[in-house]
């Protein structure tokens, strides 16, 4: 049973690969880093006078640089765990299926 689920699972994930593949993570994660470093430059402009006093260029550098950086990471990391959720929740419905 938990073979099966793992073959499926590899299944699915190798034709998420190639060239096609490649280029979709690749424009995806481009476009959710503008996103993400549009949203973290209305943020810093709306909270820089209280958490930055006497904002310098080198701190609206670094947190326009790190934040968005670690939003990309953060979604990502969602991304994958509901994609793991979702193909187990789905095969695992399926084999529970098959039993009845």
């Amino acid at each position: 049973m938990a073979a099966r689920r793992r073959q499926r699972w590899k299944t699915f994930r190798r034709q998420a690969e190639g060239c096609a593949g490649w280029l979709a993570t690749c424009i995806a994660s481009l476009l959710l880093f503008a996103v993400n470093v549009t949203i973290c430059k209305a943020v810093y402009e709306a909270f820089a006078g209280r958490w930055f006093p006497e904002s310098r260029i080198q701190v609206k550098q670094a947190v326009l640089l790190v934040a968005p950086a670690v939003l990309l990471f953060l979604q990502w990391w969602l991304w994958d765990l509901a994609g793991e959720w979702l193909v187990n929740h789905f095969f695992g419905r399926e084999q529970s299926d098959e039993r009845s």
